[in-house]
């Protein structure tokens, strides 16, 4: 994509989510926030065609939070520099519009073809519909998350990581990090 078609793109999401309305795209990211799956190549972005798998999700700043962008970077440093796990992220501008860029975890590269990898949250682990994603409206308790990753492959390793995650979230105040984010 040109600057001015990404631009337009960023500016356009909030009317058209996920980047509906553009011919042969097909997306499905959960969530309230503004956001589209795109392709790197090259380090430039670029909107696959038909069923092409995507290998970042770009998320421009919430509206009236202009600060959302350096606060979702700063989070996911931490985290990583705490030791848990990060996809690779980097903030980005284009002609003075900033978004943020986050690798997708749920894909592999392998000698430039992208393939998608399985990913289930604990919501449909248990299937349970996403409109009750939070355990105040029927969705997963974090006793149901515990049960369930310990009959994982690696329950303690599983365990401590969920554990880390828990603990970070809290600390950082996210108040998203329901059955749906995990």
């Amino acid at each position: 994509m040109t600057d001015d078609e990404l631009e337009k793109l960023i500016k356009e999401l909030p009317k058209k989510p996920l980047a509906t309305g553009t011919d042969e795209l097909r997306f499905s990211l959960a969530g309230v926030q503004d956001k589209t799956a795109v392709t790197l190549i090259d380090g430039k972005i670029a909107l696959p065609k038909g069923n092409a798998p995507t290998t970042h999700i770009l998320k421009p700043a919430i509206q009236e939070l202009e600060e959302t962008v350096e606060n979702e970077y700063i989070c996911l440093k931490t985290a990583e520099r705490m030791g848990i796990k990060v996809p690779k992220i980097e903030i980005r501008k284009v002609n003075g519009t900033k978004f943020f860029l986050i690798e997708r975890y749920d894909r592999k590269i392998n000698n430039g073809y992208i393939s998608r990898i399985h990913q289930e949250d604990f919501c449909q682990a248990y299937n349970i519909m996403s409109s009750n994603k939070y355990q105040s409206e029927g969705g997963v308790s974090l006793k149901m998350c515990y049960d369930l990753v310990r009959k994982t492959s690696q329950p303690a390793n599983n365990l401590k990581q969920l554990t880390e995650l828990v603990i970070f979230n809290y600390l950082i105040g996210n108040k998203d990090a329901h059955g749906k984010n995990y």
